[in-house]
């Protein structure tokens, strides 16, 4: 064991990653408390390893020392990395200082405590995300949309909902694509048919994957209004964004669409 947790400190990549996989294998009751002390002790390359591999190990003795580390590390690659960890872990205690990490300088730190936010069973984090539509960073954007589908089966108030939506709604014309295509998919799992004018404009977009996700999103909507256009996708778009528009324009003359919301 010992040779095992000196390997994390190795200066070679593939040394310590075997150790991690051996870790990994090894019984809970043997592997964490050691890996705990790392936490408290190790250098930083071996806390990095060490937050890895607890954050694996669904272990909950590990979920107050990964938050004093969270805490007290200034180094942004080992506090996204247990901002990561304690996503994983689920664990009620790591949700406030993971909603103090959408307030970290760096952007990987944000990406990672967005994401993991979407996990937790708390819909305080429901404005922090809805404010991190916002971020400059693209990455922190799409992860806090995605985080948002996550945590939506656990908001019941209907004000909150509709919030939601229209935080949705609105990165549907993010400037960037990548953003643009989650939030376009999400208006149609969702239901929103008050976003069926958004999705129509859509499926005009300069990248096709979102052309052909807003036809997806429109048929499962099943909205009269998007038949003319679905139909004209149909006859001037490309093979794939005409298959999908033919697929929405058949479920909804057959009115297999999701509830309203």
């Amino acid at each position: 064991m010992d040779s095992l947790i000196e390997d994390l400190e190795n200066g070679y990549d593939h040394v310590r990653r075997q150790a991690m996989m051996n870790l990994l294998r090894r019984d809970k009751d043997e592997v964490v408390p050691p890996l705990i002390e790392v936490l408290r002790t190790g250098t930083r390359q071996a806390q990095y390893m060490a937050v890895q591999i607890l954050g694996k190990m669904n272990d909950r003795r590990a979920v107050e020392p990964l938050i004093v580390l969270l805490k007290n590390t200034h180094h942004e690659y080992i506090r996204a990395a247990t901002a990561e960890a304690l996503g994983n872990l689920k664990d009620p205690r790591a949700t406030d200082p993971l909603l103090r990490c959408m307030k970290d300088p760096h952007d990987v730190v944000r990406l990672k405590a967005t994401f993991a936010l979407g996990g937790m069973d708390d819909i305080r984090v429901v404005p922090p995300l809805m404010a991190a539509l916002g971020d400059s960073v693209t990455g922190v954007r799409a992860s806090a949309l995605v985080s948002l589908d996550r945590i939506w089966p656990k908001v019941t108030e209907d004000v909150q909902k509709r919030e939601i939506l229209n935080g949705i709604e609105q990165a549907a014309v993010d400037t960037s694509a990548a953003v643009r295509y989650v939030a376009v998919q999400l208006l149609g799992s969702m239901g929103d048919r008050k976003a069926v004018p958004i999705l129509i404009e859509s499926l005009k977009d300069e990248h096709r994957p979102i052309r052909k996700k807003a036809a997806q999103s429109l048929g499962e909507l099943g909205d009269q209004r998007a038949v003319a256009p679905l139909k004209e996708l149909v006859n001037q778009g490309t093979k794939e964004e005409q298959g999908a528009a033919e697929r929405a324009l058949k479920r909804i003359m057959e009115g297999k669409n999701i509830p309203k919301k």
